[in-house]
């Protein structure tokens, strides 16, 4: 170091006496440069050999972090392969903060040999919250490892990167591995647009009946994108959906209405409801939503079951029941109520008052 010191020096009283202004800058600076290299590299190496504690090591970064916006970034590669996570993520940490330089030298690791380099630079792209990292964190939908493809796929589609989608959905198409073809789905919801469906055939799903995870990512990108073509798609679901997961195919349906603007259920999806609501549902929860959606819409298919619906119900779905009559309610519905009020024993008191003043209201609605 006392050599190293000397030569800067030496250096600098030869530019004075030559009265060379620029040059004497342009010396003070790489001698300066000179000097935090010769201190940050011992310091690099002594993190990465030491065995100490983490607060030792933690004080070693918080140094290097000082002294490190004018270092050459190629000189942090070497712990970014430390076995220790923490100090890696701490590591990462410091480059992101040389924010002028991070996503030029991450990018450049995306197709490092070493996985947990990639994964590392994968992640400080993602974190980097730049423009500029989208095409680097792209690259690594081509990484060997799946791991590395997934969280690229999920990063991009968090961040919206609407210049992924065609080589998201090529992914989706060539590769059979079902967790990776998920993950693209998933990131489609967000970054794709009702192209996407046109792109997508169902059949790639039904080449695959037995995957559960596939087939509700592909209902979500229904949900978000869907028409009216699509009903014919989910009617043939909803049997399935039925058994697995009911909340589900009420919001996809209700999702392609609002978005078609429809004032009415298809025929054979409002069919399809009920009966789901009669006899297959078995949960309250379910019913309610059920329930709902099938009113909101055909409200007429609801009222010409609604006495076997409450007189066989339990008080909670009892109770959604005359919510939902309060809310869509017509004359019919009204002659109803009076016949379950005349000719069904009720007995929680509750209920029995809830169903007097949804007849006064709608009697007040109808100027009856």
């Amino acid at each position: 170091m006392e050599n190293v010191n000397k030569n800067i020096v030496e250096r600098l009283e030869k530019l004075i006496e030559n009265n060379e202004t620029s040059e004497i800058l342009s010396e003070i600076k790489k001698s300066e440069q000179d000097f935090e290299y010769l201190v940050f590299k011992p310091l690099l190496e002594l993190l990465i050999k030491n065995k100490s504690s983490k607060f030792v090591k933690e004080a070693l970064i918080d140094l290097l972090d000082k002294i490190s916006g004018k270092i050459p970034m190629k000189n942090f590669t070497d712990l970014l392969v430390y076995d220790d996570v923490e100090i890696r993520n701490k590591i990462l940490d410091l480059i992101l903060n040389i924010e002028r330089y991070s996503v030029d030298f991450l990018s450049k690791l995306v197709t490092h040999s070493d996985k947990n380099v990639r994964k590392i630079a994968l992640d400080g792209l993602y974190r980097s919250d730049l423009k500029n990292a989208l095409p680097a964190i792209r690259i690594c939908l081509d990484d060997k490892d799946i791991n590395m493809k997934i969280t690229a796929i999920e990063y991009l589609g968090k961040k919206k990167d609407y210049s992924a989608k065609d080589d998201i959905v090529k992914i989706i198409l060539t590769q059979d591995n079902l967790m990776l073809q998920s993950a693209c789905i998933e990131a489609l919801c967000e970054i794709g647009d009702a192209t996407i469906l046109d792109l997508l055939d169902p059949k790639f799903v039904e080449n695959n009946p037995n995957n559960n995870l596939l087939l509700f990512s592909y209902i979500k990108l229904v949900s978000k994108f869907g028409g009216v073509k699509s009903f014919d798609f989910i009617l043939q679901k909803m049997d399935f959906l039925a058994d697995t997961n009911i909340i589900q195919l009420t919001e996809v349906i209700n999702s392609i209405m609002q978005r078609t603007n429809l004032k009415k259920l298809p025929d054979k999806i409002a069919v399809k409801l009920l009966e789901i609501l009669k006899y297959k549902a078995e949960f309250d929860t379910d019913k309610v939503k059920l329930l709902f959606l099938i009113a909101r819409y055909n409200f007429d298919d609801v009222v010409n079951d609604l006495y076997d619906l409450f007189v066989a119900s339990n008080e909670f779905i009892q109770s959604a029941i005359l919510d939902c009559v309060n809310t869509y309610g017509t004359e019919k519905a009204l002659e109803i109520l009076e016949k379950i009020k005349n000719s069904f024993k009720i007995e929680n008191v509750e209920i029995l008052n809830m169903l007097d003043d949804t007849i006064e209201t709608l009697k007040k609605k109808m100027k009856l």
